[in-house]
């Protein structure tokens, strides 16, 4: 298993969902709301049954590593709106 690609794809995933709801008003409506802190999560979960059951995954090496993780699915990242109108994971 290549834990360190898995790292990698954790990581761009981590920056890719900060910056796209950084970049919406996503923090704004909660905070209007009254829903900030960690009252909402943003979850982005991996099916891994899905991944060994067909090749949806393009890098083998990824993919190897992907089905060869334990249980039905894997959390790439949790983030929720932090105080100082950020996201934290």
């Amino acid at each position: 298993m290549n834990l360190e690609k898995i790292q990698q794809l954790k990581q761009e995933v981590d920056q890719k969902m900060i910056d796209g709801i950084y970049y919406s008003k996503v923090f704004d409506f909660l905070t209007k709301e009254g829903l900030e802190g960690q009252v909402v999560k943003v979850k982005v979960v991996l099916d891994l049954k899905e991944i060994r059951e067909t090749d949806i995954v393009k890098d083998e090496e990824l993919r190897d590593s992907l089905r060869e993780l334990p249980g039905q699915e894997f959390v790439l990242t949790s983030c929720w709106p932090c105080n100082n109108g950020g996201w934290c994971t």
